[in-house]
């Protein structure tokens, strides 16, 4: 990924959000999360915000909002999706290839054991289930094409060595086709799951010394889990360098790192937080753009410093790089903005093309910037985490019980360290950006069909998963799940 950056273009103001599937969420949809049903409480409520294997919920809106794919494919662009989907599942109207994809290869819910492609193991979402008195592991792995069958051939390979196969596999059949490609790849890595370090029997033994000496257990493995990112990311290049004429490569993170993981801990000093709290750790993400025609020269090695956020992708996708560009004009709701020329060119200033981001508001909450300044209500407090320190067993280190508010100015004040909201001098920035708040609730907030929640003990959920396959694997697959305005994913 360095190669990358010395090569392309960093976004070195690029924002994601603070949980996967709200990150997804704005992604596809080029909406802020407010519109599309995920824009409610942090860490300390966060039960309905992220879609697991037993997740009975997806983006509000169903099949009317249009997703990525689905813009795409409008333009004429063959569509494949590969790595976590985390967007519902449990009808068949929420699939990828409902929503916009060709087909997908992947998993649905949040997370899954790195080697054996077992569903996360939470309160909300077990990776076991019982069924006419026994008991069944449950898997996650389906390939769509576009029907979606669990893929029973690749338990035991490392998924992201497997995703990048895939991604492989998808470049090497552009040869000889006329129509234009895109491929989105969202690796489990680096994911706080089970094995993450299974691939450290690639690394020579010199290396393995050294992160043993340097770093403590939970940081090597993360070395070695995003050293298999970084490598697939070297393998699609070279698929892509070898069997496409014209390509643009975006690589990105969805939040920041997590510094308090069972198996493995990030680190994003000195940003302030950790994922799942709205300070810049969990928000700033690192992102480049590369392109073997499209960057001029003089342009390479360089940086874009406007400030862009997820839902920026549909319309700087659509609109700008696709080679046939389209406006949006079917898409009166999206928050999306073009940033393709302004990339390009290197000569917008900062808040040129965006200026303003809605990370995530209800009637209590809200984390929202305009320009420099940064507003959190109501949002749970997180600190600064070193990078020679490991938190070991106080769980207080990572979890602050409170709710505080909070004003930033960003620009003077990256890391975070001086809170300004009771200071005289900023009340009319605070009160400013409170005004944004309520006027974008007012006018933005879009819930979720009910029920939203987690079908653990649903009969229908535990029959469809036992029914998946007549192996002892059985897999998470759609069961047809209930919703209050089913006609919403029709």
């Amino acid at each position: 990924m360095r190669e990358l950056v010395k090569r392309g273009i960093e976004l070195t103001n690029y924002y994601g959000q603070a949980f996967c599937t709200p990150a997804r969420a704005a992604l596809m949809s080029g909406m802020f999360v407010h519109k599309v049903g995920f824009g409610g409480p942090d860490i300390l409520g966060a039960i309905d915000l992220e879609i697991s294997a037993w997740a009975n919920f997806s983006l509000a809106g169903g099949s009317a909002v249009t997703l990525l794919p689905g813009y795409l494919a409008q333009a004429g662009y063959a569509t494949h999706g590969i790595g976590k989907w985390n967007l519902g599942h449990c009808t068949d109207t929420m699939l990828p290839t409902a929503r916009g994809f060709d087909t997908y290869f992947g998993y649905f819910g949040a997370g899954i054991d790195y080697v054996s492609h077992q569903s996360e193991m939470t309160a909300t979402s077990p990776n076991t289930f019982e069924y006419e008195g026994v008991t069944y592991d449950l898997y996650d792995m389906v390939e769509c094409t576009p029907s979606c069958t669990p893929a029973l051939d690749v338990t035991g390979i490392y998924s992201t060595t497997l995703f990048s196969r895939k991604a492989v596999e998808k470049i090497e059949a552009f040869v000889g086709r006329s129509y234009e490609s895109y491929v989105y790849v969202a690796y489990h890595g680096v994911h706080d799951d089970n094995q993450i370090n299974a691939t450290a029997a690639s690394f020579d033994a010199a290396t393995l010394a050294t992160l043993d000496e340097l770093v403590a257990l939970r940081r090597r493995n993360f070395a070695v889990g995003i050293h298999a990112c970084d490598r697939g990311v070297g393998e699609i290049k070279a698929a892509l360098d070898k069997y496409s004429e014209n390509y643009v490569l975006v690589v990105h993170s969805d939040n920041g790192g997590y510094n308090c993981g069972t198996y493995c801990d990030s680190n994003n000093w000195p940003y302030r937080g950790i994922k799942f709290y709205d300070f810049e750790g969990a928000l700033k993400v690192p992102g480049v753009v590369y392109a073997n025609q499209l960057i001029d020269d003089t342009r390479r090695g360089s940086t874009y410093d406007g400030l862009m956020h997820h839902v920026d992708w549909v319309a700087t996708f659509v609109s700008g790089i696709a080679s046939k560009p389209t406006a949006l004009a079917d898409c009166s709701d999206c928050d999306s903005l073009n940033h393709w020329p302004s990339i390009l060119d290197g000569a917008s200033e900062k808040y040129d093309v965006r200026d303003t981001i809605y990370h995530s508001l209800d009637n209590q909450f809200a984390t929202l910037r305009h320009r420099n300044f940064k507003l959190m209500i109501g949002r749970s407090n997180s600190s600064w985490f070193p990078p020679s320190h490991e938190v070991v067993d106080d769980i207080r280190e990572c979890m602050d019980g409170g709710r505080l508010n909070f004003l930033f100015n960003i620009d003077e004040d990256p890391y975070e360290q001086t809170d300004l909201y009771h200071v005289e001098a900023y009340l009319n920035h605070r009160e400013y950006l409170t005004d944004l708040w309520r006027v974008a609730y007012d006018t933005g907030v879009v819930q979720r069909p009910a029920p939203a929640g987690f079908a653990v003990n649903s009969s229908a959920a535990k029959r469809a998963f036992y029914l998946s396959t007549t192996s002892a694997n059985k897999y998470v697959v759609p069961w047809n799940c209930s919703l209050s305005n089913d006609e919403e994913y029709q």
